[in-house]
């Protein structure tokens, strides 16, 4: 439609599956959405997994990255034992008051990910999985989250990053306006 452009791939054979989102303008990419596995992905494999009693992705994959990238920001990242990474999540007790907290833990323990401006290509913070908790009218949620944690070790969650950014660019097209609006 016009100029915007959306396409959605997906890839697979014995070893690898991939999946790719992205929605363009001409050639810039507005967002974009990739995640890849590698492993034995044959039927046969996938079959067995599904029909062993303590089968489960553990038995299949051995290796994943995700990409996500809006605009020129992006978020990358990959395993770096997934086997380890499946077997110490499933292990966590969900009625353990603490489950949450250990899940973060187990997400940072084994998922390397980093934020960075794609055009420049360069890295302006790390990735880390922490506890948010919030609030609607009804109720009380809880869940693991991704923040970034920027050079100068501040701590910020996607949404204060991305509020922030625009605050400060609203700020600046006011100041522009009133120093050359007269």
């Amino acid at each position: 439609i016009d100029k915007y452009n959306w396409k959605f791939e997906f890839a697979n054979d014995a070893e690898d599956a991939s999946v790719k989102y992205s929605v363009k303008y001409g050639t810039e990419v507005l967002m974009q959405i990739e995640a890849a596995a590698a492993g034995t992905l044959t039927a046969t494999a996938i079959e067995n997994s599904l029909g062993s009693k303590d089968g489960g992705p553990q038995d299949i994959f051995n290796s994943g990255a995700v990409y996500f990238q809006v605009m020129n920001i992006a978020m990358v990242g990959g395993f770096k034992d997934f086997q380890a990474f499946y077997e110490e999540g499933s292990a966590l007790d969900e009625e353990d008051e603490n489950y949450y907290q250990n899940e973060a833990d187990v997400w940072n323990k084994y998922l390397v990910m980093y934020a960075y401006f794609v055009k420049e290509k360069k890295k302006f913070a790390d990735v880390e999985f922490y506890v948010n908790t919030y609030s609607d009218d009804y109720d009380t949620y809880t869940e693991v989250a991704p923040r970034l944690v920027l050079s100068d070790g501040s701590k910020q969650t996607i949404e204060e990053f991305f509020t922030t950014g625009f605050e400060d660019l609203i700020a600046e097209i006011q100041s522009y306006q009133t120093e050359y609006g007269k």
